[in-house]
């Protein structure tokens, strides 16, 4: 059996509450779609990882152009740099393409997750 991580299965995430330091509480149903955020609730997710701080910079350029070039680094930067989600590091999305022209965003960044329920 193959448990390698794949930031592109989001199903291990369906239904669950992701809740933040800051207090945010953000979810993913059971069709892949985010809810949470007002600015992207709907949102069909792509990709779903956590990530060191340290690596959160390299993201920075590359959400504040949603085209479909950075789109596609940024999505490189999460399989390459992407960790399974857990408590203590932050939440990292990349939204569907759909929902990129959609939202006019590639994805978001929440502060450090305190608990998976």
């Amino acid at each position: 059996m193959d448990n390698a991580f794949n930031p592109r299965d989001l199903s291990q995430y369906f239904g669950k509450t992701f809740v933040t330091k800051s207090g945010s509480r953000y979810g993913i149903d059971s069709s892949g779609n985010f809810h949470g955020r007002p600015s992207i609730e709907g949102a069909k997710i792509e990709i779903i990882v956590a990530m060191n701080r340290e690596n959160l910079g390299l993201l920075d350029d590359l959400l504040a152009v949603p085209d479909p070039q950075s789109k596609k680094k940024y999505d490189e930067l999460l399989i390459k740099l992407g960790l399974p989600v857990k408590a203590g590091l932050p939440l990292v999305l990349s939204l569907a393409e759909e929902s990129r022209l959609k939202y006019n965003t590639l994805g978001m960044i929440t502060s450090n997750i305190s608990e998976i329920v």
